[in-house]
């Protein structure tokens, strides 16, 4: 008679805390200024050692302010579900991951455009979530990561570069 042993993989049922900041500004001298303002927070959950389910937050602000063109600010809420598939295992200290999923997007603006035009004051939208990135890991509970995700509207990957975002954050593991 023999014992069989079927361990679980070691990554498997282990929580990922993640962060991301970015951060973008242009002056155009006395005509105006842009600036775009974007945090993410997500909680993954690992079910084995490249595949993650992950929930995330993103709040972004996009102020535009352009003389005889716009006077606008945009503010977006997301909130997302995804799977994330790791490319290699963390052992190699460089993992490059893709991720995909569904998500709410909620739009807030206030403005207007030039001819007295105003954006819709509240959107919402289902969205497709695509995204690429790469963590380094610097210990087994710590990583820093960078990621560019994209929202697809009404869910055509056509429309990729239209909703486009690039993180950069740090992760941590439970």
């Amino acid at each position: 008679m023999s014992l069989v042993f079927i361990s679980r993989p070691a990554w498997a049922g282990i929580i990922e805390l993640s962060g991301a900041f970015a951060y973008s500004s242009s002056a155009y001298g006395s005509t105006g200024l842009q600036w775009k303002r974007s945090w993410q927070a997500s909680v993954g959950y690992y079910l084995s050692d490249l595949t993650e389910i992950q929930v995330s937050a993103e709040d972004v602000v996009n102020r535009a302010q352009l003389v005889n063109i716009e006077d606008t600010t945009f503010h977006d809420q997301i909130y997302s579900v995804e799977v994330v598939q790791a490319l290699l295992p963390k052992s190699l200290g460089f993992q490059p991951f893709v991720k995909g999923g569904i998500g709410q997007l909620t739009r807030e603006a206030s403005g207007n455009y030039a001819g007295g035009l105003a954006p819709p004051i509240l959107m919402g939208s289902l969205t497709g979530i695509v995204g690429a990135g790469v963590r380094v890991f610097l210990s087994r509970q710590f990583s820093l990561k960078g990621e560019a995700t994209s929202y697809l509207k009404d869910g055509l990957i056509s429309t990729w570069q239209d909703n486009f975002g690039v993180h950069f954050g740090f992760s941590l593991y439970f």
